[in-house]
């Protein structure tokens, strides 16, 4: 069974099955669940050039590798593609720790929600060592369904925060506190650089969406884009 969940321009094609790796006798811990969310959790940079194509600014974030009718891609916040002065990037370095690569993707490859803080990022020329990664990506296929959203559930953030070393996904939990319309808000401080990554549930081992902001009344919570209410 697979769910869809509507882009402009693109389709995102998650399959709803359990995570493999383990024994199935196996206690799963939260440190393993968040091991494997990790290979698919990558860095991503959108870099502003000057008039003679010299790095001018940029912005750093996370995202999330996916399959779309593009082929492999990369789910993140719109915001991350914007830097400093709020300018549109030139382009995005998208750097994938389990691989060691960087993919270099350009305006065209790039496609955004209507309405949402929400982009995906198309890999044009995909390597056979991430062709290899996407195979094996039904460990981490799983969305949370609405009713699994509670309140006081145990979730992750998973990403790349600023401080932290580039090469290696960082990862801080927290709880569910409540919704407003189309995000579920947490009881995480979000720190700059988790925009973009990726919200799971350590109970459930299923994907919540994208972290994308702190509450503007109060700066201990953070906002989570639901993925059921991707539009």
């Amino acid at each position: 069974m697979k769910t869809k969940i509507g882009i402009s321009l693109t389709i995102l094609f998650l399959s709803l099955v359990p995570l493999v790796g383990f024994a199935q006798n196996k206690t799963i811990t939260n440190e393993e669940i968040i091991s494997v969310w990790k290979d698919y959790t990558v860095r991503v940079t959108c870099i502003s050039s000057d008039e003679n194509g010299l790095k001018k600014s940029y912005s750093d974030g996370s995202g999330f590798l996916i399959y779309t009718s593009k082929g492999i891609s990369v789910l993140t916040n719109l915001h991350v593609l914007y830097t400093k002065g709020n300018k549109l990037s030139d382009y995005c370095n998208v750097y994938i720790p389990k691989t060691s690569e960087t993919f270099k993707v350009l305006k065209k490859d790039r496609f955004s929600g209507k309405y949402q803080d929400r982009a995906t990022l198309n890999i044009k020329s995909p390597s056979k060592d991430l062709r290899e990664l996407m195979r094996k990506s039904k460990a981490v296929s799983s969305d949370c369904k609405e009713e699994q959203l509670v309140k006081d559930l145990d979730i992750a953030f998973i990403g790349f925060p600023i401080g932290s070393d580039k090469t290696k996904a960082s990862s801080i939990k927290g709880k569910i506190v409540g919704s407003e319309d189309d995000y579920i808000v947490s009881a995480i401080n979000i720190v700059s650089g988790y925009s973009g990554g990726v919200a799971i549930s350590l109970r459930d081992n299923c994907y919540i969406g994208i972290p994308t902001f702190a509450k503007k009344d109060d700066l201990s919570k953070s906002l989570i884009l639901n993925v059921n209410k991707f539009k």
